[in-house]
């Protein structure tokens, strides 16, 4: 049986992430997943409860997940370059993925950063903020100036 939830979050997904939330309509991702306005209401609520729950999904199963272990285990210069190490190309591979859940969610972030929607302060918020506190952390391993350590931070992340 086709779970009709599951195809319009995939439908959906893959049109935010080609033409970001203000340039996609319900009527497009009902046309594309094949079911009606009432099926996207009734699981959603309204548009940007499914831009939510789209987002949640390619988040939560993209490589940003792993990141949160990263810290784990960072106990000399070693394993923290390695960690740095791992964060760095771990994020430069997720932002620049081109198949896959990574890609998806590379694509939502960009159209958030070109076009910020109304869920933006959402977005950074419950994934944004996170993945660069970790980058935070790990720096603050090693430098114990908080002007250093968001300089940097900031720097990784404006390059990345």
């Amino acid at each position: 049986m086709i779970d009709r939830k599951e195809t319009i979050i995939d439908c959906a997904t893959r049109l935010f992430a080609e033409h970001g939330l203000d340039n996609v309509t319900i009527r497009q991702i009902c046309a594309r997943a094949k079911v009606n306005i009432a099926m996207v209401n009734y699981h959603f609520t309204n548009k940007e409860g499914l831009y939510r729950a789209c987002l949640a999904r390619v988040f939560h199963k993209s490589q940003g997940e792993s990141f949160r272990t990263l810290c784990d285990g960072v106990c000399d210069a070693k394993s923290w370059r390695e960690a740095v190490r791992r964060w760095v190309v771990g994020f430069a591979e997720a932002m620049h993925a081109t198949t896959g859940g990574a890609a998806l969610a590379a694509g939502l972030f960009r159209q958030e950063v070109s076009h910020p929607s109304s869920e933006r302060t959402f977005i950074a918020r419950e994934y944004v903020e996170p993945t660069r506190d970790i980058l935070k952390r790990l720096l603050s391993m090693a430098l114990k100036d908080e002007r250093e350590v968001l300089h940097w931070t900031t720097s990784i992340w404006a390059q990345l």
